[in-house]
């Protein structure tokens, strides 16, 4: 089994070329360059989340990798990790924005 590193394609500069209603074509035509054959699905609410859909998928493919444009905590992973724990067991991989901790500087008050 050959597995593809998603984040070697999906940098922050690929995301802002490509419009967000190309992905799924994008991503199949990348995966098939990798001779790796895929399913895309392009899931746009997690609420109410398509349930039938992520498990036939899951099934077919006995592996899972959510896409997203934002945090991936708590976003359309988590939803669909949430489905597959409840019904099929299969590797899923996260690709998004990993959280980072930013600080901030005090505010500085001037009295006068």
């Amino acid at each position: 089994m050959k597995l593809l590193n998603l984040e070697e394609y999906l940098t922050p500069e690929s995301i802002k070329v490509h419009d967000i209603n190309q992905w799924d074509s994008f991503l199949f035509n990348l995966l098939e360059e990798e001779n790796i054959y895929a399913r895309v699905i392009d899931m746009h609410t997690i609420k109410p989340i398509d349930r039938e859909i992520i498990i036939k998928a899951a099934k077919e493919t006995g592996a899972i990798v959510t896409v997203e444009e934002h945090n991936t905590i708590g976003g359309l992973g988590s939803a669909v990790a949430e489905v597959l724990v409840q019904t099929e067991i299969v590797p899923v991989e996260f690709v998004g924005v990993q959280e980072n901790i930013v600080c901030k500087a005090k505010k500085v008050i001037e009295r006068k």
